[in-house]
């Protein structure tokens, strides 16, 4: 019986490793923020909404704490977003990087794979938050996360065009 999946070289295999590795742990990250109930979760984002417009507002420890308050909550949408985003365009950078260190005999494009396996990871997570107390199974989080994710496919891919165009240039 052939091997559906394989590595062409033991290089490939240490790059699998390291980008598979990479990835549970983000993987980890994502289910331990799930698992915040909604309280803690926007306390967390509360944070860091503050640490961002302590470095970047100039004035904003001179506002009201109440009117701070306000401004937090009014930005805690967009920086939910912005981190479902980030971190699930990691996870489609991480895992793009893993896919492509396998050779398979499949016809099926490795980036279309990739996305599979996040937006599958997205919906369990989604999932699990509606068992977390105050969260929900939000279909725009699962939006976000899988464009997140394209992004992050791309932006390897991208990357990967740019190093090997480079890589065949000639030293002058």
């Amino acid at each position: 019986m052939s091997k559906l999946i394989s590595f062409s070289n033991k290089r490939k295999r240490v790059r699998f490793i390291i980008f598979s590795l990479l990835a549970v742990l983000v993987m980890l990250g994502i289910f331990l923020f799930s698992s915040q109930s909604a309280d803690e979760s926007s306390a967390t984002s509360g944070k860091v909404i503050n640490l961002v417009f302590k470095i970047f507002y100039s004035g904003y420890e001179d506002i009201a704490p109440i009117e701070q308050a306000e401004l937090v909550s009014s930005y805690q949408g967009l920086i939910r977003a912005a981190a479902h985003g980030t971190i699930y365009l990691v996870l489609g950078f991480l895992l793009q990087g893993a896919v492509l260190q396998l050779e398979w005999k499949k016809p099926f494009p490795k980036a279309f794979c990739t996305l599979f396996v996040v937006v599958l990871y997205a919906i369990s997570d989604e999932i699990h938050q509606y068992f977390v107390p105050g969260r929900a199974f939000q279909l725009i989080d699962l939006g976000v996360d899988t464009l997140g994710a394209a992004v992050g496919i791309l932006l390897f891919l991208t990357l990967l065009w740019v190093y090997k165009r480079i890589a065949k240039r000639p030293c002058k």
